[in-house]
């Protein structure tokens, strides 16, 4: 995605920003088309070990006019209807993925994220039902 993102430095910013009374919020796309299952468990440790009262993790969506979508195809599985492109739905499922195998990931990172001992409370457990209705 070409971020070129610091870790350590996001981190700090967020520990900071926590200290002065913030409300700090992650928000992470999974599926890039390079991704692979190691790449996205540490994206979803990121989560967990910043300090982030709500997450949000989404697939990938490769919309038209960006500079992947000529080219999406030779890193997976696209489905471009349009009425599927929110981020919600998985319409891009990079190789060595399968659609449920990353929607569970999905499912998966939110509730690891949202059940630890830091994050359960039952006003963040509430939150976390009614953001994810049936998962």
């Amino acid at each position: 995605m070409n971020k070129h993102l610091n870790l350590d430095k996001a981190s700090e910013v967020l520990r900071i920003s926590k200290k002065v009374g913030f409300v700090n919020r992650g928000y992470f796309i999974i599926g890039f088309p390079t991704e692979t299952k190691e790449s996205i468990r540490r994206t979803v440790n990121f989560a967990k070990k910043a300090d982030l009262d709500i997450v949000q993790f989404n697939s990938f969506t490769p919309l038209p006019g960006s500079p992947i979508y000529d080219t999406i195809n030779q890193y997976g599985k696209f489905d471009d209807n349009w009425d599927k492109m929110n981020f919600v739905n998985s319409v891009f499922i990079p190789d060595g993925f399968d659609k449920e195998m990353l929607e569970k990931i999905i499912q998966n990172a939110y509730k690891e994220f949202y059940l630890r001992p830091k994050q359960c409370p039952p006003k963040s457990l509430a939150r976390y039902l009614r953001i994810r209705p049936g998962k």
